[in-house]
């Protein structure tokens, strides 16, 4: 559901689940593994997803998302740790 006073360009949905991750492209002082993992989505809107992983993305980041509707990359623009080992990372679709 969209959240009251949201001054996002477009509303959010709740949206529960799983996804294949990749890094495609990491910053040069952090090199990364390029395997996979899987994460838990949390929300989604037009523009952008935020997903739950045990590691720490950081703004900038290039990630590959296999969703269930498709393919997609997306910008990492902020990441908070949430609890231990659980990071919650947004961003928008590229």
């Amino acid at each position: 559901m969209p959240v009251a006073n949201d001054l996002r360009r477009f509303p959010r949905f709740f949206y529960p689940a799983s996804a294949l991750l990749s890094s495609e492209q990491t910053l040069p002082a952090l090199p990364r593994d390029i395997g996979r993992s899987v994460v838990l989505t949390k929300d989604l809107s037009r523009t952008g997803i935020a997903l739950l992983h045990t590691d720490q993305f950081y703004p900038g980041e290039v990630l590959k998302l296999w969703l269930p509707c498709g393919e997609k990359q997306l910008l990492v623009v902020r990441c908070k740790q949430t609890a231990e080992a659980c990071f919650e990372a947004a961003g928008f679709f590229v």
